[in-house]
């Protein structure tokens, strides 16, 4: 397996996996590209969990493409911690995953100006 790893500022090629770690709206340009004519990546893991679908996810995802969310990342970054600051093994992670999704749909009922964290 061959990894291209590319300066975000460069030419984006396409291949078998696309993980975009930018900030919600940064891989926009990319999503513009997915609809076109050239094939696109097999796989994206974008790490924006919200909001969500991001437009390279919807792109990508009409392209045939499977998408994952940052969600999963977060939730199983977030259980380890808890595992290591609280000694619980093994995290509920249900109970995460529940609250989570809950809390993501909470904040996506509010108006724009209020979903941004306090600074």
């Amino acid at each position: 397996m061959a990894v291209d790893l590319r300066r975000f500022d460069s030419r984006v090629r396409d291949g078998d996996l696309l993980i975009s770690t930018v900030p919600a709206g940064a891989a926009d340009f990319y999503a513009e590209r997915a609809g076109g004519s050239r094939p696109g990546p097999s796989a994206v893991l974008d790490v924006v969990y919200a909001p969500w679908p991001t437009p390279l996810a919807q792109a990508t995802a009409k392209s045939g493409a499977v998408v994952v969310s940052g969600f999963e990342l977060l939730l199983y970054q977030a259980a380890r911690q808890v595992e290591l600051m609280t000694g619980i093994t093994p995290a509920p992670l249900d109970h995460m995953r529940t609250a989570g999704q809950a809390e993501l749909t909470r904040r996506a009922t509010l108006p724009p100006a209020l979903t941004l964290p306090p600074p």
